[in-house]
């Protein structure tokens, strides 16, 4: 099984870069860009207004494709 590991950077206040590193098993992070488009259509559909903008990096609950 692979495993795919990304860095997201951000600047935050007064250019302080934030840097992110993600961990995933079995899922390549384009996968789960399409997994979270997919959900993001269904947040839509059931006006879910509060999730729509959440990214899979951003879940505050563990997937089975995330290493913890």
């Amino acid at each position: 099984m692979k495993y795919y590991v990304t860095i997201y950077i951000h600047p935050m206040d007064w250019n302080i870069p934030h840097a992110f590193l993600g961990l995933t098993k079995g899922k390549s992070p384009d996968e789960l860009d399409k997994i979270d488009e997919t959900l993001k259509q269904e947040y839509l559909k059931n006006k879910e207004w509060d999730k729509i903008d959440q990214k899979w990096y951003e879940a505050k609950e563990f997937s089975k494709f995330m290493i913890v």
